[in-house]
């Protein structure tokens, strides 16, 4: 196409607009004319210029836009980036009359750029750039905060959250779950009270989901105790045996399960004070230091608290004279799979005679166990009373004790250093 014909072409389309444009205006004059002026327009018009109108004067005063050229001077290059004129007529929008730079763009944050306009550099061919991709801006910057969790991952917490609850009640799902007739399931809790489903209020059969227990009792959720410092996942199957050694949960004495005397209950964290305060002799051994013990031939037993960094131990002696038998061992107050990374090791020696003595080394067991079923399975250190009065000297028998992780739990010590205390 050649350069006179583009021209030609331009010259039809402005003189068409131009002639729309004049019917437009025209009879916008002929409405405004037959139209009576409204308060509204008034109080406009009135703030334009601060003088009053009457509504003839008002009419006249209201005066159509000025056409526009619709096309600019091809000889003249566009000056960018292109800026629109202020529309002073508060009556008649402005009419975009640019074909080359639209309105449409209302991105604060995106100027108007060459690019994103029609060029014709060969008036044989026309070339329309690839705009540019809009600004966004950031979501996260320096300074504000951490990294917005994941929306996909919250639908999902979310979602599995809906799994694990009863839809009659709304709580977690048991290990035992009935379905109605409709298929729905509900907690043994609801099914026991009675309750209709929650879902289509029919009645809770005895039928079981047997799939839906499967999927519960393997799927990890937090300790009940996680306020409390409990950083561990558990399957649901095995929340009740964690949940009753769990040392996070409130603790009792350790006394009250040995003598029943101290109704004392707290957090694990607060024991050693409270040995402090209300057992003071409890609170007498340590480890690698020697011990001595009066009376080994009458019922008597001993419970000492001795603090390993962050753990708890409890070392106990006792003298069964129905037995016949001294016991020595230690327990951890925690958890069995934490007291298994633990051994201690007990020495009992005679003063006079150096070159005699007894060792016997074990793993730790949980505090969670009672001490009198550990004693009665002979899971610990056990002397008969005659072989341990011939390390009595001068009235008492001396004993050390040592407490040392062992290798496996250096191991996943090392293994999970950094990660939270392992229970």
């Amino acid at each position: 196409m050649s350069q006179a014909e583009v021209k030609r072409m331009l010259d039809q389309q402005r003189l068409q607009y131009e002639r729309k444009l004049q019917e437009v205006v025209n009879k916008t004059k002929q409405e405004a004319a037959a139209r009576p002026p409204t308060p509204q327009t008034i109080s406009i018009e009135r703030e334009r210029a601060p003088y009053s109108y009457s509504g003839n004067a008002l009419q006249q005063n209201v005066a159509p836009p000025t056409p526009q050229p619709l096309y600019p001077n091809l000889n003249q290059p566009p000056a960018y980036p292109y800026q629109p004129q202020p529309n002073n007529n508060q009556f008649h929008p402005q009419i975009n009359n640019n074909p080359f730079h639209p309105q449409g763009n209302n991105n604060p944050f995106q100027p108007q750029k060459p690019n994103d306009f029609v060029f014709v550099n060969n008036f044989g061919q026309a070339e329309r750039p690839t705009p540019s991709a809009p600004f966004m801006p950031s979501r996260r910057g320096r300074g504000q905060g951490p990294r917005p969790r994941s929306i996909s991952r919250q639908r999902n917490e979310t979602q599995e959250r809906d799994v694990l609850d009863c839809p009659t009640c709304h709580s977690r799902f048991g290990l035992r779950i009935y379905q109605c007739d409709s298929g729905h399931s509900s907690c043994s809790e609801c099914k026991n009270r009675g309750r209709a489903c929650g879902i289509c209020r029919q009645v809770l059969t005895n039928r079981r989901n047997f799939d839906l227990e499967n999927h519960i009792s393997q799927t990890k959720t937090s300790c009940p105790n996680a306020s409390e410092g409990c950083k561990l996942y558990i399957k649901i199957a095995d929340m009740d045996t964690h949940v009753r050694e769990c040392p996070f949960k409130e603790q009792e004495c350790p006394l009250a399960a040995v003598f029943g005397t101290c109704r004392w209950r707290g957090k694990m964290s607060q024991i050693s004070g409270h040995f402090d305060n209300m057992h003071p002799s409890g609170r007498e051994a340590d480890i690698d230091t020697e011990m001595a013990l009066s009376n080994v031939r009458n019922n008597s037993q001993e419970v000492h608290l001795v603090l390993l960094g962050t753990y708890n131990f409890l070392v106990h002696v006792k003298v069964s004279e129905t037995d016949g038998k001294v016991y020595m061992g230690v327990q951890l107050i925690g958890t069995k799979t934490s007291a298994a990374k633990w051994n201690y090791e007990i020495h009992v020696y005679n003063k006079n005679e150096k070159h005699r003595k007894f060792t016997y080394t074990d793993s730790c067991t949980s505090a969670s166990e009672k001490v009198d079923d550990i004693f009665k399975d002979g899971e610990c250190a056990v002397l008969p009373v005659w072989y341990a009065n011939t390390f009595v000297h001068n009235g008492v028998m001396n004993y050390k004790f040592f407490i040392k992780k062992s290798e496996e739990g250096k191991k996943e010590f090392v293994k999970y250093r950094g990660r939270g205390r392992k229970n």
